[in-house]
């Protein structure tokens, strides 16, 4: 059962009427859980609602929030997408919360962001689990450490490497995944340093094995 609304605007607001909310958001992030559909001062937004496969559609005349609300009653929050500044008291005023199609747009991109570090965070994290796992295992056979840095710290004490080699990656991997990266340089490093671990603990690995064999 549904219990969230969300209408947009036409013009300015969805993709191919000069705004930035494309059918692929619609569909991804809001069909399953919100009644979609259109409040527009269009004519033809019946044929918008179609094109959009959305389930409802009500022409701005003064009414069409009112409208909306009493076709769809007693949900937990009313959503009204919009560019045009002088409906937003309109809709506020009227129980709506109001969002551009920008803020829309942004919140998407940021989220599938978010989602992509995420994975590379795990990813890198778990890799370096194995990584410093199959370093020990070699150790242990007589194997001996070739990366400089990680040398250097063993050489300070066992302890004082398990911490950097588990703090480290850790606190990087929060700082990746949860600041700002309008370059994508964090989501790049996360790619960069996940690869890196899983060569380094395939490469231990095959030492492993060919020092067995």
């Amino acid at each position: 059962m549904k219990e969230l609304l969300i209408a947009f605007d036409v013009d300015g607001v969805l993709e191919g009427y000069g705004g930035p909310v494309t059918r692929n958001i619609i569909d991804r992030y809001y069909r399953d859980k919100y009644y979609v559909g259109i409040i527009s001062g269009r004519q033809d937004h019946a044929k918008v609602k179609e094109e959009f496969q959305m389930d409802f559609s009500y022409l701005w005349n003064g009414n069409a929030l009112q409208q909306a609300k009493k076709d769809y009653p007693n949900l937990k929050n009313y959503i009204y997408v919009t560019d045009n500044n002088e409906r937003f008291p309109v809709a506020e005023s009227l129980g709506w919360t109001v969002l551009s199609p920008d803020a829309v747009a942004k919140t998407m991109t940021i989220w599938d962001l978010m989602m992509l570090k995420m994975g590379l965070a795990i990813v890198m994290y778990v890799a370096n689990f194995f990584d410093y796992y199959t370093t020990k295992k070699a150790l242990e056979l007589g194997l001996r450490e070739r990366n400089p840095l990680a040398k250097t710290i063993m050489r300070m004490g066992w302890r004082k490497y398990q911490i950097a080699k588990f703090t480290l990656p850790m606190v990087y991997a929060l700082y990746g995944v949860f600041s700002d990266d309008p370059y994508y340089i964090n989501t790049a490093g996360l790619a960069i340093c996940a690869a890196t671990f899983i060569y380094a603990a395939i490469n231990n690995f095959l030492l492993i094995e060919r020092f067995k064999a």
